[in-house]
Protein backbone atom coordinates (compact mmCIF):
# COMPACT_ATOMS: atom_id res chain seq x y z
CA UNK A 1 0.00 0.00 0.00
CA UNK A 2 3.12 2.64 0.88
CA UNK A 3 4.64 1.42 -2.57
CA UNK A 4 1.31 2.61 -4.40
CA UNK A 5 1.05 5.82 -2.16
CA UNK A 6 3.83 6.17 -3.18
CA UNK A 7 3.72 5.96 -7.37
CA UNK A 8 0.59 8.14 -6.74
CA UNK A 9 2.18 11.03 -5.25
CA UNK A 10 5.47 10.80 -7.70
CA UNK A 11 2.53 10.56 -10.64
CA UNK A 12 0.97 13.88 -9.20
CA UNK A 13 4.34 15.36 -9.02
CA UNK A 14 5.04 14.79 -12.74
CA UNK A 15 1.69 16.19 -13.40
CA UNK A 16 2.18 19.61 -11.50
CA UNK A 17 5.69 19.77 -13.91
CA UNK A 18 4.45 19.08 -16.87
CA UNK A 19 5.17 21.35 -20.03
CA UNK A 20 3.39 24.67 -20.02
CA UNK A 21 0.48 25.07 -21.10
CA UNK A 22 0.63 26.66 -24.47
CA UNK A 23 -2.44 28.32 -27.04
CA UNK A 24 -2.72 30.82 -29.46
CA UNK A 25 -4.95 33.60 -29.15
CA UNK A 26 -6.40 36.59 -31.18
CA UNK A 27 -5.61 39.76 -29.84
CA UNK A 28 -6.03 43.87 -30.26
CA UNK A 29 -5.59 46.67 -33.03
CA UNK A 30 -4.46 50.18 -32.46
CA UNK A 31 -3.91 52.66 -34.87
CA UNK A 32 -1.56 55.82 -33.47
CA UNK A 33 -1.64 59.02 -35.96
CA UNK A 34 1.37 61.90 -35.68
CA UNK A 35 0.35 65.38 -36.36
CA UNK A 36 3.81 66.33 -38.45
CA UNK A 37 1.94 69.66 -39.92
CA UNK A 38 0.84 73.10 -39.13
CA UNK A 39 -2.69 72.60 -38.51
CA UNK A 40 -4.96 71.06 -35.42
CA UNK A 41 -6.86 67.66 -37.11
CA UNK A 42 -9.46 65.64 -35.97
CA UNK A 43 -9.32 61.99 -37.19
CA UNK A 44 -12.79 60.62 -37.05
CA UNK A 45 -12.82 56.99 -37.14
CA UNK A 46 -16.48 55.05 -37.67
CA UNK A 47 -16.70 51.36 -37.12
CA UNK A 48 -19.85 49.10 -37.85
CA UNK A 49 -20.81 46.72 -34.76
CA UNK A 50 -23.60 43.89 -34.44
CA UNK A 51 -26.36 45.40 -32.90
CA UNK A 52 -27.35 42.87 -30.37
CA UNK A 53 -30.32 44.70 -29.03
CA UNK A 54 -32.27 45.43 -32.36
CA UNK A 55 -31.44 41.52 -33.30
CA UNK A 56 -29.11 39.33 -35.64
CA UNK A 57 -28.13 40.86 -38.60
CA UNK A 58 -28.16 44.12 -37.13
CA UNK A 59 -25.71 46.65 -37.29
CA UNK A 60 -25.25 49.90 -35.52
CA UNK A 61 -22.44 52.46 -35.93
CA UNK A 62 -19.98 54.14 -33.69
CA UNK A 63 -18.08 57.30 -34.73
CA UNK A 64 -15.46 58.43 -32.36
CA UNK A 65 -13.28 62.04 -33.43
CA UNK A 66 -9.76 62.32 -31.97
CA UNK A 67 -8.16 65.91 -31.81
CA UNK A 68 -4.76 65.96 -32.51
CA UNK A 69 -2.24 69.18 -32.72
CA UNK A 70 0.55 69.73 -34.38
CA UNK A 71 3.62 67.99 -32.75
CA UNK A 72 1.28 65.34 -30.83
CA UNK A 73 0.35 61.90 -31.52
CA UNK A 74 -2.88 60.65 -30.38
CA UNK A 75 -3.85 56.74 -30.31
CA UNK A 76 -7.32 57.12 -32.71
CA UNK A 77 -8.65 53.55 -33.04
CA UNK A 78 -8.62 50.71 -30.81
CA UNK A 79 -10.77 47.13 -30.94
CA UNK A 80 -10.50 44.22 -29.25
CA UNK A 81 -11.73 42.08 -32.33
CA UNK A 82 -9.34 44.49 -35.03
CA UNK A 83 -12.75 45.30 -37.15
CA UNK A 84 -12.25 47.71 -40.34
CA UNK A 85 -12.62 51.43 -39.97
CA UNK A 86 -13.30 54.21 -42.19
CA UNK A 87 -10.89 57.40 -41.29
CA UNK A 88 -11.84 60.93 -41.62
CA UNK A 89 -9.53 64.01 -41.38
CA UNK A 90 -11.18 66.83 -40.27
CA UNK A 91 -9.46 70.49 -40.08
CA UNK A 92 -9.71 74.48 -41.35
CA UNK A 93 -7.84 75.99 -43.66
CA UNK A 94 -6.44 79.54 -44.09
CA UNK A 95 -9.77 81.04 -45.07
CA UNK A 96 -11.27 79.40 -42.21
CA UNK A 97 -13.09 76.56 -43.63
CA UNK A 98 -13.63 73.48 -42.46
CA UNK A 99 -13.18 70.44 -44.24
CA UNK A 100 -12.16 67.03 -44.87
CA UNK A 101 -8.29 66.36 -45.57
CA UNK A 102 -7.27 63.88 -48.65
CA UNK A 103 -4.52 61.54 -49.58
CA UNK A 104 -3.65 60.86 -53.00
CA UNK A 105 -0.66 58.35 -52.03
CA UNK A 106 -1.90 55.65 -49.29
CA UNK A 107 0.42 54.32 -47.35
CA UNK A 108 1.26 50.85 -46.99
CA UNK A 109 0.80 49.64 -43.50
CA UNK A 110 1.21 46.01 -44.62
CA UNK A 111 -1.49 43.42 -45.29
CA UNK A 112 -4.03 41.59 -43.06
CA UNK A 113 -5.34 37.78 -44.42
CA UNK A 114 -8.88 36.86 -45.05
CA UNK A 115 -9.33 32.90 -46.11
CA UNK A 116 -5.90 32.56 -46.87
CA UNK A 117 -5.62 36.15 -49.11
CA UNK A 118 -3.94 38.42 -48.90
CA UNK A 119 -5.33 42.76 -48.53
CA UNK A 120 -3.48 46.27 -48.23
CA UNK A 121 -4.33 47.42 -44.41
CA UNK A 122 -4.92 50.76 -45.54
CA UNK A 123 -6.90 51.37 -48.61
CA UNK A 124 -8.16 54.78 -50.41
CA UNK A 125 -12.65 55.73 -49.21
CA UNK A 126 -14.93 57.64 -49.28
CA UNK A 127 -17.94 57.16 -47.08
CA UNK A 128 -19.64 60.50 -45.68
CA UNK A 129 -19.66 60.66 -42.17
CA UNK A 130 -20.95 63.45 -39.32
CA UNK A 131 -18.73 65.03 -36.92
CA UNK A 132 -18.23 68.07 -34.08
CA UNK A 133 -15.15 70.07 -34.98
CA UNK A 134 -13.32 69.74 -31.57
CA UNK A 135 -14.41 66.00 -30.26
CA UNK A 136 -16.83 63.60 -31.24
CA UNK A 137 -18.70 60.04 -30.15
CA UNK A 138 -21.60 58.87 -30.84
CA UNK A 139 -23.77 55.77 -32.33
CA UNK A 140 -26.32 55.72 -34.71
CA UNK A 141 -28.18 52.37 -36.21
CA UNK A 142 -28.33 53.56 -39.44
CA UNK A 143 -25.48 54.12 -42.05
CA UNK A 144 -23.09 57.30 -41.12
CA UNK A 145 -25.09 60.22 -43.09
CA UNK A 146 -23.97 63.45 -44.64
CA UNK A 147 -27.67 65.10 -43.76
CA UNK A 148 -25.65 65.97 -40.39
CA UNK A 149 -28.53 68.35 -39.22
CA UNK A 150 -31.16 65.61 -38.93
CA UNK A 151 -28.75 63.02 -37.22
CA UNK A 152 -29.87 60.57 -35.23
CA UNK A 153 -27.94 60.07 -31.74
CA UNK A 154 -27.82 57.08 -30.03
CA UNK A 155 -25.63 57.88 -27.20
CA UNK A 156 -21.68 56.41 -26.46
CA UNK A 157 -19.38 55.21 -24.37
CA UNK A 158 -19.06 58.68 -23.92
CA UNK A 159 -22.09 60.49 -24.19
CA UNK A 160 -21.96 64.24 -26.55
CA UNK A 161 -18.79 64.21 -26.49
CA UNK A 162 -18.11 67.57 -28.31
CA UNK A 163 -19.63 70.76 -28.76
CA UNK A 164 -21.78 72.90 -31.37
CA UNK A 165 -23.36 71.52 -34.51
CA UNK A 166 -22.10 68.52 -36.79
CA UNK A 167 -20.38 69.13 -39.62
CA UNK A 168 -20.08 66.70 -43.25
CA UNK A 169 -16.70 64.86 -43.62
CA UNK A 170 -15.48 62.61 -46.03
CA UNK A 171 -12.97 59.60 -45.45
CA UNK A 172 -9.94 59.42 -46.61
CA UNK A 173 -8.71 55.80 -46.05
CA UNK A 174 -10.25 52.33 -44.80
CA UNK A 175 -8.31 50.64 -41.92
CA UNK A 176 -8.51 46.83 -41.54
CA UNK A 177 -5.82 45.82 -39.59
CA UNK A 178 -4.03 42.12 -38.73
CA UNK A 179 -4.81 41.40 -35.24
CA UNK A 180 -2.30 41.36 -32.19
CA UNK A 181 -0.55 37.89 -32.34
CA UNK A 182 -0.92 36.61 -28.39
CA UNK A 183 0.56 33.48 -26.89
CA UNK A 184 -0.55 32.38 -23.88
CA UNK A 185 1.71 30.31 -22.05
CA UNK A 186 -0.33 29.02 -18.65
CA UNK A 187 -0.95 32.67 -17.25
CA UNK A 188 1.14 34.78 -19.04
CA UNK A 189 0.18 36.03 -22.63
CA UNK A 190 2.57 37.51 -24.53
CA UNK A 191 1.22 40.18 -27.88
CA UNK A 192 2.97 40.89 -31.06
CA UNK A 193 1.73 42.69 -33.67
CA UNK A 194 -1.13 45.06 -33.78
CA UNK A 195 0.34 48.15 -33.41
CA UNK A 196 -0.13 50.60 -36.44
CA UNK A 197 1.35 54.19 -36.80
CA UNK A 198 -0.08 56.54 -39.51
CA UNK A 199 1.95 60.28 -39.91
CA UNK A 200 0.02 63.21 -41.19
CA UNK A 201 1.28 66.61 -42.25
CA UNK A 202 -1.34 68.91 -43.07
CA UNK A 203 -1.42 73.03 -43.70
CA UNK A 204 -3.46 75.53 -44.20
CA UNK A 205 -2.79 76.07 -47.92
CA UNK A 206 -4.30 72.62 -49.56
CA UNK A 207 -6.33 69.54 -48.17
CA UNK A 208 -3.48 67.02 -49.17
CA UNK A 209 -2.67 65.34 -45.69
CA UNK A 210 1.04 63.96 -47.14
CA UNK A 211 0.85 60.89 -45.04
CA UNK A 212 3.09 57.98 -44.66
CA UNK A 213 3.71 55.06 -42.57
CA UNK A 214 5.10 56.03 -38.72
CA UNK A 215 6.69 54.36 -36.27
CA UNK A 216 5.97 53.60 -32.69
CA UNK A 217 8.52 56.49 -31.20
CA UNK A 218 6.73 59.07 -33.36
CA UNK A 219 5.29 61.59 -30.14
CA UNK A 220 9.09 61.03 -28.49
CA UNK A 221 11.57 61.56 -31.61
CA UNK A 222 12.84 65.67 -31.09
CA UNK A 223 11.97 68.13 -33.39
CA UNK A 224 14.05 69.30 -35.85
CA UNK A 225 15.39 72.31 -33.88
CA UNK A 226 15.41 70.31 -30.63
CA UNK A 227 19.07 70.48 -28.76
CA UNK A 228 18.07 67.17 -27.15
CA UNK A 229 20.40 64.21 -27.96
CA UNK A 230 19.91 61.30 -30.43
CA UNK A 231 20.25 58.26 -29.02
CA UNK A 232 21.86 55.40 -30.69
CA UNK A 233 20.09 53.04 -32.36
CA UNK A 234 21.32 49.34 -30.47
CA UNK A 235 22.39 46.82 -32.37
CA UNK A 236 22.28 42.64 -32.44
CA UNK A 237 25.27 42.48 -34.87
CA UNK A 238 26.30 38.65 -33.67
CA UNK A 239 22.96 37.24 -33.63
CA UNK A 240 22.00 38.77 -36.86
CA UNK A 241 25.31 37.41 -38.38
CA UNK A 242 24.66 34.31 -37.01
CA UNK A 243 20.96 34.14 -38.59
CA UNK A 244 22.31 35.45 -42.25
CA UNK A 245 25.34 32.87 -42.41
CA UNK A 246 22.40 30.19 -41.65
CA UNK A 247 19.69 30.96 -43.67
CA UNK A 248 21.81 33.15 -46.25
CA UNK A 249 24.11 29.94 -46.97
CA UNK A 250 23.64 26.60 -48.63
CA UNK A 251 21.06 26.02 -46.02
CA UNK A 252 18.85 28.71 -46.95
CA UNK A 253 17.62 26.55 -49.82
CA UNK A 254 16.94 23.57 -47.69
CA UNK A 255 14.46 25.91 -45.27
CA UNK A 256 12.78 27.49 -47.91
CA UNK A 257 14.32 31.21 -46.91
CA UNK A 258 14.16 33.06 -49.96
CA UNK A 259 14.37 36.72 -48.12
CA UNK A 260 17.37 35.64 -45.72
CA UNK A 261 18.67 39.02 -44.95
CA UNK A 262 15.36 40.99 -44.21
CA UNK A 263 13.90 37.93 -42.16
CA UNK A 264 17.39 38.33 -40.29
CA UNK A 265 17.28 42.27 -39.81
CA UNK A 266 13.36 41.97 -38.76
CA UNK A 267 14.43 39.67 -36.17
CA UNK A 268 17.26 41.57 -35.29
CA UNK A 269 14.57 44.92 -34.68
CA UNK A 270 12.18 42.83 -33.15
CA UNK A 271 14.73 41.51 -29.96
CA UNK A 272 16.31 45.30 -29.29
CA UNK A 273 15.69 45.60 -25.58
CA UNK A 274 14.07 41.75 -25.41
CA UNK A 275 17.20 39.98 -25.94
CA UNK A 276 19.96 39.72 -23.46
CA UNK A 277 23.57 39.54 -24.31
CA UNK A 278 24.25 36.33 -22.76
CA UNK A 279 21.17 35.13 -24.90
CA UNK A 280 22.40 37.05 -28.29
CA UNK A 281 25.89 34.92 -27.39
CA UNK A 282 24.37 31.93 -26.67
CA UNK A 283 21.63 31.50 -29.86
CA UNK A 284 24.55 32.92 -32.44
CA UNK A 285 26.88 30.50 -31.34
CA UNK A 286 23.98 27.64 -31.33
CA UNK A 287 22.07 28.80 -34.25
CA UNK A 288 20.70 26.02 -35.54
CA UNK A 289 20.06 23.53 -32.36
CA UNK A 290 19.12 26.64 -29.83
CA UNK A 291 17.25 29.09 -32.64
CA UNK A 292 15.94 27.53 -35.77
CA UNK A 293 15.32 24.12 -33.63
CA UNK A 294 14.22 26.14 -31.00
CA UNK A 295 12.96 29.29 -30.41
CA UNK A 296 11.78 29.43 -34.35
CA UNK A 297 9.32 26.03 -33.73
CA UNK A 298 5.68 26.34 -32.85
CA UNK A 299 5.52 25.32 -28.85
CA UNK A 300 6.93 21.22 -28.46
CA UNK A 301 9.04 20.52 -31.57
CA UNK A 302 12.49 20.56 -30.99
CA UNK A 303 14.27 22.38 -28.16
CA UNK A 304 11.15 24.55 -27.89
CA UNK A 305 9.85 23.43 -24.93
CA UNK A 306 13.04 23.10 -22.67
CA UNK A 307 13.82 26.99 -23.27
CA UNK A 308 12.27 28.99 -20.87
CA UNK A 309 13.33 32.07 -23.52
CA UNK A 310 10.91 30.53 -26.10
CA UNK A 311 7.25 32.27 -25.03
CA UNK A 312 9.25 35.60 -24.55
CA UNK A 313 11.29 35.08 -28.09
CA UNK A 314 9.25 33.13 -29.94
CA UNK A 315 6.24 35.86 -30.91
CA UNK A 316 8.92 37.83 -32.88
CA UNK A 317 9.41 34.82 -35.36
CA UNK A 318 5.58 35.00 -36.36
CA UNK A 319 5.68 38.60 -36.64
CA UNK A 320 8.62 38.74 -38.99
CA UNK A 321 6.98 36.04 -41.32
CA UNK A 322 4.13 38.41 -41.75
Amino acid sequence: MNQLRSLLLTALVLLGAAVPVYAQVDGYADLGVCNKGTVPVEVVAATKNPDLLRGVGKYYWNIEGTAVPPGKCKNVYHDTDAGGAYLAFGFYDAKGQWGSGTIAQVPNLGTHSVYFREYPVLTSASKGVCARLDETEYNTPDDPQIDCAGIRLTGGIRKEVGHGAFFPLTSALYFEPEGAKCIRVNSQTNCNGGDYYLNISPSATDRELHAARGTAGGAEVPLANSSLPVTPIPSLKQFVDACNAFYGGPASSKYGMTNASSWCACLGSQYLNVMTPDEEAKYANDFFRLFHNGIAQPFGYGTSKTDPAWSRLHPAVDRCRQ
